[in-house]
This record gives C-alpha cells, structure tokens and sequence, in this order.
C-alpha cells in the first residue's frame, strides 16, 4: 500500500439498537475474513462503487471491539481502519446517513506522517484525548502524545534543553529550534517532528 494512513473510529448513540447492529455487521463481515475491505464491507451493506465518494479498494478494518461499550446512556465501540493516503470515513459517513437516519454520530483520530494529516475530531475529548503527537530519534526512536500543549513544552524542555524552547513559540520555530540544536553530524538519524491534531477534517 501506499504512505498508510491509519485510523481509530469511534460510533456513538443513545440509540442502542442502531449502534448494536452496526457493531453486528462489523463483526460478522470481519469475522474469519482474511480480506475484511472497507470497500466490500460497503458492498455487503448494499452499496456498488458508483455509490461512493472515494472508489478505493485498499483501505481495511483491522480492528473492531470484541464489546458494545456502555456509559451513562451511550452505547459506543470502536473500530480501526488502515488506509492509502487519506482516512477512509466517508463510506462510514454515509451509512449513518443513508442506513442509520443519523441516529448515531462518529468522532476519529487519523495519522499519515508522509503527507501531515493529523487530525482528531473529538473535540471535546470524549473518547480521543490526543492533541500533541511529538516524534524523535535521539539515538533511539520515540513517540510521545500529550492532551495539553504546556506538558508538550516541558517534556521537550527536559529531552532537548539545548533548543530553550518557550511556550509561546508556535510548533513551527520549535521543531527549527530543536533541529538547529541538535547537530545531524553527530546522530546521523536524528529527526524531531511535533504535530497537533486539528480538529475539523475537510470531507
């Protein structure tokens, strides 16, 4: 596959009858199938490739709760997909619209390093609570997620305090001020990249 975009999906409702059956069809497609496709996922629920937006035979579901989830009077699960290029969720969209009547609602959190997608749209935390990603090589690989900007700034004030980073620098002029610092020269692999998640996707 191409750069690999991979994506956490959460359906939420309080109609638990409607989040009930899409977890059941989820799982008795992927039950078993070596081949569990987004794209024949969508088949199995009724549609042909000229009903979608996005024709893409690639994109899978790689995860799915083995459990509705229930809090307060929500009924949630959540699945993960992988896909080429861009987060497929349009299809997911659509079947909410068309085969659920809108009686439940998704939030996401997607990545694709390759072309800086980074985007989590549970804006209020609910469910996805990543707002900062921040990965490095300093001698060995690291990957680092923080809700809150400021806890973002202190640990890279600790790992990198050659940088003097400052909260009120933008996440830009801290990723130069961090690579100026640190010489290539003297870790051939060194790289710093800090990302935020935005949180509206543009479908």
């Amino acid at each position: 596959m191409a750069n690999e975009c991979e994506t956490s999906i959460v359906f939420y409702s309080e109609h638990r009858v409607v989040i009930k059956d899409l977890w059941q069809n989820i799982i008795d497609f992927c039950k078993d199938n070596n081949d569990c496709t987004i794209y024949k996922f969508m088949q199995k629920m009724g549609y042909s490739k000229n009903d979608l937006y996005r024709f893409d035979e690639r994109g899978a579901i790689t995860y799915c709760d083995s459990s509705i989830m229930y809090k307060e009077d929500i009924a949630y699960f959540k699945i993960k997909t992988i896909s080429a290029w861009l987060p497929q969720v349009d299809e997911f969209y659509k079947l909410i619209d068309e085969k659920y009547n809108r009686r439940m609602f998704i939030v996401f959190e997607t990545e694709e390093m390759g072309c800086g997608i980074y985007y989590n749209t549970d804006i209020e935390g609910r469910f996805f609570k990543d707002r900062y990603k921040i990965d490095y090589c300093l001698k060995q690989d690291t990957v680092k997620y923080f809700e809150r900007f400021d806890d973002a700034i202190d640990y890279i004030k600790e790992i990198f305090p050659k940088a003097k980073v400052s909260i009120f620098d933008d996440i830009n002029i801290i990723e130069e001020k961090v690579e100026a610092a640190y010489d290539k020269n003297e870790d051939s692999e060194f790289f710093f990249n800090f990302k935020r998640f935005e949180y509206t996707y543009p479908f």
